[in-house]
């Protein structure tokens, strides 16, 4: 299948789509609004030029617009046309407490393991292997029979 050239205004339109996309559900970030709706319009006249291999989040980010209707479509609710930032995005590490580093080193060691907490470890290790049950094997076989035509009497097989 080919696609059609994009014209200048239309590229930078989808270039903005596919930035706020890769990182975001949607335009504005994680519902539809009227950001969503503008840049729909203006994409339509040109959607059998839109290529999913070069633009792949706005390609399915138009094909999941594109099942509203109009009227769902206009009451999305009203934005102005700044991006929101991604779900993941940079968080501020200043007001960072020394129990979050502690949680983020995962494999270090903090100085704080003492002979207590060995004992206490080995102590759990033997409680879990005294708590466990024996295992009773148990097979359930079901047999299904069917008559071969549909005219035999059940009632006489039975």
């Amino acid at each position: 299948m080919t696609f059609g050239t994009i014209p200048a205004e239309l590229s930078t339109s989808l270039g903005f789509c596919e930035k706020a996309l890769a990182k975001n559900q949607y335009l504005h970030g994680d519902r539809l609004t009227s950001l969503d709706k503008e840049y729909y319009d203006k994409i339509m006249p040109h959607m059998l030029k839109l290529s999913p291999l070069t633009h792949p989040y706005t390609f399915g980010w138009y094909g999941f617009v594109t099942k509203f209707t109009d009227q769902a479509r206009a009451s999305w609710p009203k934005v102005d046309g700044a991006v929101a930032p991604a779900a993941g995005g940079k968080k501020d590490k200043k007001g960072k407490k020394e129990d979050d580093v502690d949680m983020d080193d995962l494999f270090g060691d903090d100085g704080d393991d003492g002979e207590a907490a060995k004992k206490a470890a080995e102590a759990a290790k033997q409680g879990a292997k005294k708590k466990k049950k024996e295992v009773i094997a148990m097979s359930l076989v079901m047999l299904e029979v069917k008559p071969c035509d549909d005219q035999v009497n059940l009632d006489d097989l039975a």
